[in-house]
């Protein structure tokens, strides 16, 4: 962990990579991204990416 700040805030320690995961509560991610906390958008992240062909190793 890298920062962390009580119930509000927590930074994960990321290395040398340039993005980092962050969890923050709904009113401060908010105000982060400056929106509106009172949005009517969905309230869901979804994150994706390709790494190639997988092989189960349980089968």
């Amino acid at each position: 962990m890298a920062k962390s700040f009580g119930r509000t805030y927590v930074e994960f320690a990321a290395g040398s990579d340039p993005v980092k995961l962050a969890l923050y509560r709904h009113r401060a991610l908010a105000k982060d991204a400056g929106v509106s906390p009172d949005g009517t958008g969905s309230h869901r992240i979804t994150i994706r990416g390709y790494a190639g062909s997988f092989t189960d190793p349980d089968g």
